[in-house]
């Protein structure tokens, strides 16, 4: 990455995240960049240019490069910034300026028109409000909080953007506990809050028994909860142990495992789910097997 590169990131980096930069660099113009780009360049490489001549004509031994080398860094600090840093802010400032009437889609990033109503690249819904509306503050009023950002930088509450996240995360979460009936009929739903939620199809057995993967934002305590609602609906402990809890269900054993649900993510919770028969198996009781069996039980 060049200077110019470097300067205008920084420049245009600071108040945004997500999609919004990349649309914000998207954003600034072309011919500018064309026009600036050679003259920075051109700067940079005589320089730097200049500092490599010095480092060969004085490599003539170890201490004599490194001396070179120091030297060639002191000539690069020379390069003043200050000036180029002020007029990319201000292209930033421009950038921000030419994006704050669109709105944001925070499934796929797209920056799209104010009026939208939803992203024209995924078909999800947009917020109601365009960026600059989300950045006024429905507490205090304050009007010039930077784009996209989640808290007042006057008082400190909830901007729109961010309660837009929240509900967005909801309706995700939401759509997703929506496939547990068609996925994990046998088990009695999540109900116990948390975010972030994935279920899907994990993979296949040997035997061609699917596993389900239930992942979630949440707490060991919440697990628990969970674990004495699927108790009550008459799931078994395995071996004595919540890891693993089974009940037979229209001749199929469901299973669910919390083998280190938690694993190295202490907020994040992993569940596996699969009809495993063979458990059912390794229960059964030992018949004694007549006289044979009784002097070998």
């Amino acid at each position: 990455m060049g200077l110019f590169d470097n300067v205008l990131k920084n420049a245009i980096s600071k108040g945004v995240s997500g999609g919004i930069k990349s649309a914000i660099n998207n954003a600034v113009n072309k011919a500018v960049r064309s026009v600036v780009q050679p003259t920075v360049d051109k700067a940079v490489g005589s320089v730097t240019n200049a500092a490599a001549e010095k480092i060969n004509e004085s490599a003539k031994s170890f201490n004599e490069a490194v001396g070179a080398t120091n030297e060639a860094a002191s000539e690069l600090n020379k390069v003043n910034t200050s000036e180029l840093e002020k007029a990319f802010g201000t292209l930033g400032s421009m950038a921000k300026n030419a994006v704050k009437d669109k709105k944001e889609c925070l499934s796929c990033g797209e920056i799209a028109d104010g009026k939208a109503a939803c992203c024209p690249k995924c078909g999800a819904k947009l917020p109601d409000k365009t960026l600059a509306e989300q950045a006024i503050c429905p507490s205090c009023g304050k009007e010039d909080n930077e784009l996209c950002t989640e808290h007042c930088a006057g008082c400190g509450a909830k901007l729109p953007y961010l309660l837009f996240k929240e509900q967005h995360q909801v309706d995700k979460d939401n759509a997703i506990l929506a496939k547990w009936d068609e996925y994990l009929p046998a088990f009695p739903k999540w109900n116990q809050g948390g975010s972030e939620f994935q279920l899907e199809r994990y993979q296949d057995t040997p035997e061609s028994q699917p596993w389900y993967r239930f992942g979630a934002a949440t707490t060991r305590e919440a697990l628990a909860k969970w674990t004495a609602e699927v108790k009550a609906a008459g799931f078994q402990q395995y071996k004595g142990s919540d890891e693993l809890l089974y009940k037979v269900v229209d001749g199929q054993c469901w299973t669910v495992s919390q083998t280190d649900a938690f694993g190295n993510e202490p907020d994040y919770m992993d569940l596996y789910f699969r009809i495993d028969n063979s458990i059912l198996k390794k229960d059964e009781p030992k018949k004694s097997g007549g006289l044979f069996g009784k002097l070998f039980k």
